[in-house]
């Protein structure tokens, strides 16, 4: 299956990236899987993540192949998502438990990957500036 689309960054109350600051950036673009046990809406896992490194400019386009796997006891399609979440100068190391930190930018709400007859998929998602600050008004 070939997942594409766009990736924005939403604009707020707060500073949008320069250039120089995306030089230094991670951008990560997962497709989660939703566990069998918790009818689909539990806890999810990576099924297949995808770095990008310096992004030079948004909104940007991504791709992402995998292949769905077979449920070894033959259960429908799990339900899968797309998130990302875009380092800022820095990178998580692997195994490690944090992977936001303020200034970062990442996916806050559900982006269902639809399934249908085709192999392909078309996705667009937005980023909001992690922590989120709301106007003084």
């Amino acid at each position: 299956m070939i997942v594409r689309g766009s990736i924005e960054l939403k604009p707020g109350d707060w500073e949008m990236p320069s250039a120089a600051d995306l030089q230094g950036a991670t951008l990560f673009i997962k497709i989660n899987q939703a566990v069998h046990g918790f009818g689909g809406c539990g806890p999810s896992q990576v099924a297949v993540k995808q770095a990008v490194v310096g992004p030079t400019s948004f909104p940007l386009q991504y791709e992402i192949t995998f292949e769905p796997p077979p449920d070894p006891e033959g259960r429908p399609p799990i339900a899968y998502s797309v998130s990302a979440v875009m380092n800022m100068g820095w990178c998580p190391e692997e195994g490690a438990q944090e992977w936001i930190r303020n200034g970062d930018w990442l996916t806050d709400t559900h982006f269902p990957l639809e399934r249908g007859a085709s192999d392909a998929a078309q996705l667009d998602i937005f980023l909001v500036h992690h922590p989120l600050r709301r106007s003084a008004e």
